[in-house]
């Protein structure tokens, strides 16, 4: 096991993470559904996204523990 890969792939994992917890707890907040729910959808989306690189990225990370 490479420890640099490692570590970046560890790293990416955890910042998306971070991005996701953020988007959760913006979602939390009724101010996000006061422009008739636009700010929420764009989050969902966004939230969407990152849930898709998540998974990859953790795919990366178990690969590399082979």
């Amino acid at each position: 096991i490479n420890p640099h890969k490692l570590a970046k792939a560890e790293a990416r994992v955890a910042e998306i993470e971070a991005k996701l917890a953020g988007i959760e707890t913006a979602l939390a907040d009724p101010a996000a559904y006061a422009d008739g729910g636009k700010r929420a959808n764009d989050l969902g989306r966004e939230q969407q996204a990152l849930r898709a690189q998540l998974e990859s990225a953790e795919a990366e990370l178990l690969a590399l523990y082979g």
